[in-house]
């Protein structure tokens, strides 16, 4: 999704930005960190990165039309003479707000809402976005599966898209008829500055388990970022989910004016009554604040989605919105690869989710054991790359609450795939359920779905939405859905 560039005054959008004047008649249409996506009229933000310095990119980004450049002392040194540089030492936040103004500071015309924790934030926004989308808001949805805007979607690489590319993406769609934005905020989106620039009129905390140990040093550091959301640089108000103590904490400690919800502590703000499980699976509640109470029919299975849809609902009442209207479609929303059924004519439920922490399994798996009198089977791998040490706790909770467990391979990317299932099946030692290792993932959901008796609930966890296999940097088309879909036709025939 690209906007249509509006050339702006350079020295005006660095004086908004409050950066080192500048004494320049030139006007700017863009600005971006990757050297490749410049276009004539861009600046561009050679910013320090993980392995390079931006600065070696800058004869590239001149070649396309770059007319200045954002760096700092070290850049400045090394780039060409002639050149505009604005110089920065906190590259990441500076070249953030640039994007703000040179793209129209598009953001403050949205409603906007701004979802992060551990789990819940793809199916949050879903169900936020549903609300806004009945509401007539027209919502630009931005998360894990990609960026939607009305009947169109777009990949994208990154939770929450860099700071360059995501000012970019909310001026196209308020230019395409946006009036709200829902997304979801990663803690490394914090960490790194990709949301700078952009203030909130609600954010939500769903939560906070163990995941990201290999980028933030500890529980606290993770937390910490989580929490930098809920600052009134960033956000307007703060809906903060208390069923665990990480969000006790944060209700504590916020600046910002806080209303909570929860499903399991009695004294949140927001929550629900007279939970029943109908007939379709389909999950009935009463969502309860103060004298408020709103009767939800929720298509999305589980406990803690109860507590996302009461997410959804008290930010569109802090949002003076109509709570009816906004609940309306709950009932028929689907989420990609988030309890997603797969459904092709076979004896047994089937379901594809996208838990890859230890407490999201825990959780998937519950929920796949309310759908069935039968037994539970479990098909689960961990990515490599990723926080190492979340991998036993992962075939702990696998094996502490399915029957049998089908440890495979996820994404192992340049880790050797067979020390991360030997990690997996260390957790599954003192369990009683059955174990089985198969390393080729479409291998193990056949093997599955072979062994699944009428009535059982089969779960396939990880990779929920994904469409790829990563294996030492080369991706595959591999969609654990369309596995599944086969693997069932193929027993069937």
């Amino acid at each position: 999704m690209k906007p249509t560039l509006i050339p702006v005054s350079l020295n005006q959008v660095v004086q908004q930005s409050n950066l080192p004047e500048v004494n320049s008649n030139l006007q700017v249409r863009g600005i971006t960190h990757d050297h490749r996506k410049i276009e004539p009229g861009f600046i561009f933000a050679a910013i320090p990165g993980f392995k390079r310095h931006g600065i070696e990119f800058v004869s590239d980004a001149i070649t396309l039309g770059a007319v200045a450049v954002l760096t700092d002392s070290v850049g400045a040194k090394l780039a060409p003479v002639g050149l505009e540089i604005i110089l920065s030492e906190n590259g990441r936040h500076d070249m953030a707000i640039l994007a703000k103004h040179v793209y129209q500071d598009a953001q403050s015309k949205l409603i906007t809402v701004g979802v992060t924790g551990t789990n819940g934030k793809t199916t949050t926004t879903n169900l936020i976005a549903d609300g806004l989308t009945a509401l007539g808001q027209n919502p630009l949805l931005v998360g894990t599966i990609g960026i939607t805007l009305g009947d169109e979607s777009f990949a994208s690489s990154r939770t929450t898209p860099e700071a360059t590319d995501l000012h970019a993406i909310i001026l196209a769609a308020h230019q395409n008829g946006a009036r709200s934005l829902a997304m979801e905020v990663s803690s490394h989106a914090l960490s790194l500055g990709r949301v700078d620039g952009i203030k909130y009129d609600v954010a939500v905390f769903t939560g906070l388990s163990q995941d990201h140990l290999d980028f933030h040093a500890d529980m606290n550091e993770y937390f910490a970022a989580k929490a930098s959301l809920f600052t009134r640089e960033r956000s307007e108000i703060a809906v903060i989910c208390i069923d665990d103590a990480w969000g006790l904490e944060l209700a504590k400690i916020t600046e910002l004016p806080v209303v909570t919800y929860g499903v399991s502590n009695p004294n949140a703000d927001w929550h629900p009554k007279e939970i029943e499980v109908l007939s379709d699976g389909r999950t009935q509640f009463i969502a309860c604040y103060k004298n408020i109470e709103i009767k939800v029919i929720l298509s999305i299975p589980g406990d803690f989605n109860i507590a996302n849809a009461l997410a959804a609902i008290a930010s569109a009442e802090v949002l003076k919105m109509d709570l009816h209207a906004f609940v309306e479609n709950f009932s028929e929303i689907k989420v990609p690869g988030r309890l997603e059924r797969v459904e092709s004519g076979q004896d047994f439920v089937a379901l594809v989710d996208y838990a890859h922490t230890p407490d999201a399994v825990a959780r998937a798996i519950m929920v796949a054991r309310t759908c069935t009198e039968g037994q539970v089977i479990a098909v689960l791998g961990c990515g490599g790359d990723r926080d190492p040490h979340k991998r036993i706790p992962m075939g702990e909770n696998a094996s502490r609450y399915a029957d049998l467990v089908v440890v495979t391979d996820d994404n192992p990317r340049t880790e050797d795939a067979s020390e991360i299932r030997a990690e997996v099946i260390k957790g599954t030692q003192n369990a009683n359920a059955e174990v089985v290792e198969i390393a080729n993932r479409l291998e193990a959901i056949h093997f599955a779905v072979k062994n699944a008796n009428p009535g059982d609930c089969l779960i396939v966890l990880g990779k929920g939405h994904e469409t790829g296999q990563e294996v030492n940097g080369v991706v595959t088309p591999f969609d654990d859905r369309i596995v599944l879909a086969e693997a069932i036709r193929v027993r069937m025939t």
